[in-house]
């Protein structure tokens, strides 16, 4: 029962670090071919995810 668990949680963690690869591999290539739409528009997402965990003191 221990051991199933166990590899559960090694295919688990496998099948993330596998998307999480192919994600920023996926990132890259398209930031190769549009550098310059890409760029902002992650830089944008990320500004306003911070803003709004920021802003929660106003």
């Amino acid at each position: 029962m221990e051991s199933r668990h166990l590899f559960n949680t090694v295919i688990m963690v496998i099948t993330v670090t596998t998307v999480i690869t192919v994600i920023t591999t996926t990132l890259r290539q398209y930031y190769n071919l549009n550098g310059k739409l890409v760029m902002p528009l992650y830089f944008k997402f990320v500004y306003q995810f911070d803003k709004q965990r920021y802003d929660t003191t106003k």
